[in-house]
């Protein structure tokens, strides 16, 4: 799952907070929190706009923003539910380090 992958990195990095940039990749389907899904699979996605922040336990939460183009063409957008949108083939993006208190 792209947002467990991030929050690993930044457990593993020591990261409290961070932000995400220039993601783009390949999903396996994409379950929005609105309750959409795209079943579509190996589809190209693009982060919009994404955060890792301190939740339960001190333990990294994402939150990733994306648009996610179908096999017909059509471009979704939403906040990915977390746990649920596993990465086909390969998925880079930037994980920058944000400090603590800062917005």
């Amino acid at each position: 799952d792209i947002s467990e992958a991030m929050e690993g990195l930044c457990r593993r990095h020591g990261f409290a907070r961070a932000e995400a940039y220039g993601g783009i990749g390949n999903l396996n389907g994409a379950i929005f929190e609105d309750g959409s899904t795209v079943p579509d699979i190996g589809s190209e996605s693009m982060i919009l706009s994404g955060s890792v922040s301190s939740g339960l336990n001190q333990e990294p939460v994402a939150h990733l923003h994306i648009a996610f183009v179908g096999l017909d063409g059509r471009v979704h957008r939403g906040t990915l539910v977390r746990g649920c949108n596993p990465v086909g083939v390969t998925f880079e993006f930037i994980l920058q380090e944000k400090a603590v208190g800062a917005h």
